[in-house]
C-alpha cells in the first residue's frame, strides 16, 4: 500500500522543462521575500521566461502558488514515503513520518521564511485554500501508511485515519512552536518525536 501511495503521488508530478523552471523560480522567491511580495514578473525573470508564458502554464498568481506549495509538499511526502520503506512496525513508521515531516519543514526555506513574516500563510496552508490541505495530505499519508499490511501491527483503517491526522497536527504544532529538543538536530530530536509517537500510537500488546 505505500508502494502505492507513492506511485500514486510520482504520476502527479510530470512537469515540462518549462514548468519546472518556473516552478523553481517561485519557490526561490517565495523563500526570499515570502508569498505576499511575489510577483509573477520577478518568477519570470528568475525561470527566464516572458510573463505571459507563466500565465499560460498556470493561469493566474494563485494558481502558481498552489502549484508550487503542492510540488513542495509533494516532495516531502515522497521523501516520509521512501523513508518508511523498511519498517516493520506502526510506531517505527510514525516516528520516522513526523521525523521527516519536521526535519523537511525546519530546513526548507520555504517555511522557514513564511513561519518568521506570514505565519497565517502557514496556518492558510495547513487548514485548506483553493482544495489544498496541507494537514489533510499528511493526514491522509500517515493513515495508508499505518494500515498497510506489510506490517506486523498495522492499524484498522478507521484508528488509522483517526491517529494520521493526530499525527500530522504534531507535526504543525511541533514545527510552528518547536520544544527545546526539536531545535535540536539529530539524536534528541529523534529521542523526543519518538517518545511523543509512543504516546499516540497504541502499542502492538495493546491492539
Amino acid at each position: 500500500m505505500v508502494h502505492g501511495f507513492a506511485q500514486a503521488s510520482a504520476a502527479t508530478t510530470t512537469e515540462s522543462r518549462t514548468d519546472t523552471a518556473i516552478l523553481n523560480a517561485a519557490a526561490a522567491v517565495i523563500g526570499d521575500y515570502g508569498e505576499r511580495n511575489l510577483t509573477i514578473g520577478q518568477v519570470a525573470e528568475r525561470a527566464g521566461c516572458a510573463r505571459m508564458t507563466v500565465f499560460r502554464r498556470f493561469g493566474s498568481r494563485e494558481q502558481l502558488l498552489l502549484a508550487t506549495y503542492s510540488r513542495e509538499l509533494r516532495r516531502v511526502i515522497d521523501s516520509a514515503t521512501q523513508a518508511v520503506q523498511t519498517a516493520t512496525t506502526t510506531v517505527d513508521c510514525a516516528e520516522i513520518m513526523v521525523a521527516e515531516f519536521i526535519d523537511n519543514a525546519l530546513r526548507h526555506p520555504i517555511f522557514i521564511r513564511l513561519i518568521r513574516v506570514e505565519p497565517g500563510t502557514v496556518l492558510a496552508l495547513s487548514r485548506g485554500i483553493s482544495g489544498f490541505s496541507a494537514q489533510e495530505l499528511g493526514a491522509t499519508l500517515f493513515a495508508h501508511v499505518l494500515s498497510d499490511d506489510r506490517l506486523d501491527d498495522p492499524l484498522p483503517i478507521r484508528d488509522a485515519t483517526f491517529i494520521g491526522d493526530l499525527l500530522m497536527r504534531l507535526v504543525f504544532s511541533l514545527s510552528l512552536v518547536p520544544a527545546p529538543e526539536i531545535e535540536q538536530s539529530g539524536e534528541s530530536r529523534r529521542t523526543y518525536i519518538r517518545e511523543l509517537v509512543e504516546r499516540i500510537v497504541p502499542a502492538r500488546d495493546d491492539q
